[in-house]
């Protein structure tokens, strides 16, 4: 029975490395061709923005405020854990035309993990985070503020050519 315990204790120590670890999470998607992209910056104190439309707004563009729990920012980290973020292609389905394309950037204590993904598909793990996190707007309670706040993605402005070693298209 000792072992056991102590096989949970190590077990769930293990899975909660990453806890501290990552102080923040941001993410643009662009908007394809069809509507317009934004932004979502989310740190460990649960501290939430969003840059964008709201769901059934016909503002165009605002900024917007909130907070999530404890449990909320856990189940996150939970859900970047599971798709081996330190080790996952950084880029990767690149090079189709009409979808969104979308950006995620996990800042770590004393680095960043950057991940560009062209559409997100059902198959994909990497893509099923970008989902969850493309809608994890739509369930909180966000109040629009008339004070920008920096914004490190830059696909919530649509794909960029600007950096042309930002990605590589697949031929």
């Amino acid at each position: 029975m000792r072992n056991i315990i102590l096989i949970l204790i190590i077990f769930s120590l293990l899975s909660c490395s990453h806890h501290k670890e990552i102080t923040k999470i941001s993410m643009g998607v662009s908007g394809a061709w069809s509507y317009g992209g934004f932004s979502i910056n989310i740190d460990s104190s649960g501290k939430y923005q969003y840059y964008g439309r709201m769901k059934d707004s016909i503002k165009v563009w605002g900024y917007y405020t909130g907070k999530i729990g404890r449990q909320q920012w856990d189940t996150l980290i939970r859900k970047i854990d599971s798709i081996n973020f330190k080790k996952v292609d950084s880029t990767a389905m690149m090079g189709a035309a009409d979808v969104s394309y979308y950006e995620l950037i996990i800042h770590l204590q004393n680095d960043k993990k950057r991940i560009i993904r062209a559409g997100a598909f059902d198959s994909d793990p990497v893509s099923k985070l970008l989902k969850y996190l493309a809608r994890s707007y739509r369930h909180l309670d966000l109040k629009e503020t008339m004070v920008p706040f920096p914004l490190e993605t830059t696909f919530q402005n649509g794909v960029s050519n600007k950096d042309p070693n930002a990605f590589k298209f697949s031929e």
